[in-house]
Parts: structure tokens; C-alpha cells; sequence
């Protein structure tokens, strides 16, 4: 559900389409009670420093649903074309609802890691062995899917 449309928008407006699409196919619950949206631009908040945020996600109150709000220009300024815009506007709606439901991105996509026919996983010193293999465990099963 993509409520806001502005002029010369039509392909961003695409893009958020076909990602809740896909998600909905794969992580259906993800979405319930969510309504997806963008703006041009952000708010001007003091809260900024060097770059302006991507999106917000704002959890759902009494009487509210939760949202995703994409912030279409600086998507569109960081993107290298066309299909970068794509990846990263899909990207960035499943970060935010992984953000708001607490399901993990991979489950909301599954195919986090597209084309990837190996993954490295490394870890600092202090990182304990457990945790690496649960990683690979995970990755594995996303794999296997």
C-alpha cells in the first residue's frame, strides 16, 4: 500500500511496490498492521549530522497502524541508477520492518544475499566460536530454502 505519490515519482513508487510484493509472498506477517509510504524529504531535525536518514519506521499506536516512511530523494541521491534504487529501496523497507515486527530480514527476505553462491563469515578475536557457528548455521539454513 503506497499512499503518496509525487510528480516524477513513478519509478520509486514502483520499486516499494514490488518489494511489498515480494515480501508479501515471502513474510506475509510483516506487513499486517504496517502501512508503507514516502516522502520526499525528510523533516529537518537536529538530529542530523552528515547524512540524511533513508526512512523511519514509527511503531503502531492505539487506534494507528505502524509505518514505514521512505525518504524518496536521498534514496535516489545515494542509488547509482536505476536498479541500485530497486535493491536499496527493498533493502531499506525490509531493514525498517525487521525494525519495527522484530522478525529477522532474512525471514522477511530470504533471499538476502542474491547471486551469492558462497558467503565468508569472520569474527574479531573476542568473538566467541558459538556464536560464528550459529551465524553459519543460519546462513546454511537461509541457503537451503
Amino acid at each position: 500500500p503506497v499512499r503518496y505519490r509525487a510528480r516524477g515519482a513513478a519509478f520509486f513508487t514502483s520499486c516499494i511496490q514490488a518489494s511489498v510484493a515480494r515480501i508479501a509472498k515471502t513474510c506475509p506477517r510483516a506487513l499486517a498492521g504496517i502501512d508503507i509510504g514516502f516522502e520526499d524529504v525528510p523533516t529537518l531535525t537536529a538530529g542530523w549530522y552528515e547524512q540524511a536518514p533513508l526512512a523511519a519506521a514509527v511503531s503502531a499506536r492505539p487506534g494507528q497502524r505502524g509505518q514505514v516512511v521512505l525518504y524518496r530523494r536521498p534514496l535516489e541521491h545515494r542509488a547509482t541508477g536505476r536498479k541500485d534504487l530497486a535493491v536499496l529501496v527493498h533493502r531499506t523497507i525490509v531493514e525498517q520492518l525487521a525494525a519495527l515486527t522484530g522478525i529477522e530480514a532474512a525471514e522477511i527476505d530470504p533471499a538476502w544475499f542474491p547471486g551469492a553462491e558462497s558467503v565468508g563469515i569472520c569474527g574479531a578475536t573476542s568473538t566467541p566460536k558459538w556464536l560464528m557457528q550459529e551465524v553459519a548455521d543460519r546462513i546454511g539454513q537461509i541457503g537451503r530454502r
